[in-house]
């Protein structure tokens, strides 16, 4: 996920259903970090070492498949990569926002009847709205696509290797 576009390790973990633990674990190895207790740190290896060898090896392998398929079948694996690209996009489409619940409201199937439940709800349980992005916002997004696209186009160029027509001649023995 780190290595591809469009994909995210979060989703991922979320997805396998580890998303949890790896959070939980992080959770509390930075308590334990916090309170110097090295004993609870250790027993977290068990997540933390499978983890890293998962990553390291998905870096690896997956790096090494994308130059294998850009050098086999460039094109098709340039737009499997755009796919992926786009899929993201639209997962972010149609936009939303969190809304506050009032007493009285059903939030995850139970109605809200007081102002303690209401407290108590987690903000990402939250119903949610579309909105409309103002035209600031939409400025604002297409303005940094035109920066991703000038700084792509940039080092693209500066990568680029130099025409036959524009290496410097040989200064001949002539003019001494």
């Amino acid at each position: 996920a780190m290595v591809l576009p469009g994909l995210s390790g979060a989703y991922l973990l979320l997805v396998l259903g580890q998303y949890e633990t790896i959070l939980g674990a992080v959770d509390e190895a930075r308590n334990a970090v916090a309170d110097r207790r090295w004993a609870d740190l250790a027993s977290l290896m068990h997540v933390f070492v499978p983890l890293g060898l998962g990553i390291a090896a998905g870096i690896v392998g997956v790096s090494n498949v994308m130059k294998l398929l850009l050098r086999q079948f460039e094109k098709a694996t340039l737009g499997v990569l755009a796919g992926l690209l786009l899929g993201a996009v639209v997962g972010l489409w149609p936009f939303r926002r969190g809304v506050e619940p009032e007493v009285g409201d059903s939030v995850g199937g139970r109605v809200i009847e007081s102002a303690e439940q209401l407290a108590e709800v987690d903000p990402s349980d939250w119903p949610t709205e579309l909105f409309t992005p103002t035209p600031g916002q939409v400025v604002a997004s297409i303005g940094l696509i035109a920066v991703g696209l000038a700084v792509t186009w940039g080092i693209s160029w500066l990568g680029r290797p130099p025409s036959k027509t524009s290496r410097a001649r040989p200064v001949s023995d002539e003019s001494e």
